[in-house]
C-alpha cells in the first residue's frame, strides 16, 4: 500500500470565505468517523491544516483513486453552494492522478452520470476545487 493523499477539511462553497462555506467534515468531532474506512481511510494527527486532527487515505499502488458523490440526497447540499473545495496534503514526491464521480439519483451507468479524470494533487498542500453544477 502507498500514502496517496491526506484530505484536510471539506468545504461547499459559492466562494472560498468562511462565511459562505458550509462545512461536511473537519474530523474533529466523532461525526466525522463516518468518513473513516480502515484501512484505507483513517482519522490521524498529522498533516492538519485546520484543527488538529485529518483524513489519511491509504491505496494500493494499483488502485483507482477518486473522490464520488453519489446518490441525489448527496448532491442536494450544493444546491445553493455549487463549490466542493478540500485541501489536500500528498506526502509524496510525485503528483496523484484521480478521478471525481458524480451519480445523481437517476444515473444507472457510466454514460449517465458525470466522469471527470483530469484531476491531480501536486506535493505538498493544494485545493481540489470541483464545480458540481
Amino acid at each position: 500500500m502507498r500514502l496517496i493523499a491526506v484530505p484536510l477539511l471539506l468545504l461547499a462553497a459559492a466562494a472560498l470565505s468562511a462565511t459562505d462555506a458550509i462545512m461536511l467534515a473537519d474530523f474533529e468531532a466523532d461525526d466525522s468517523k463516518v468518513f473513516e474506512t480502515p484501512p484505507m481511510g483513517t482519522i490521524v494527527a498529522e498533516h492538519a491544516k485546520h484543527g488538529t486532527h485529518a483524513l489519511r487515505i491509504v491505496t494500493a499502488a494499483d488502485a483507482y483513486p477518486g473522490i464520488a458523490f453519489q446518490g441525489g440526497k448527496e448532491l442536494a447540499r450544493f444546491h445553493e453552494r455549487p463549490l466542493f473545495c478540500m485541501d489536500i496534503f500528498n506526502p509524496s514526491d510525485q503528483s496523484v492522478t484521480f478521478t471525481v464521480r458524480a451519480d445523481d439519483a437517476k444515473s444507472k451507468d457510466y454514460g449517465s452520470r458525470a466522469n471527470d479524470d483530469g484531476y491531480s494533487a501536486r506535493p505538498g498542500w493544494s485545493t481540489l476545487r470541483v464545480n458540481l453544477t
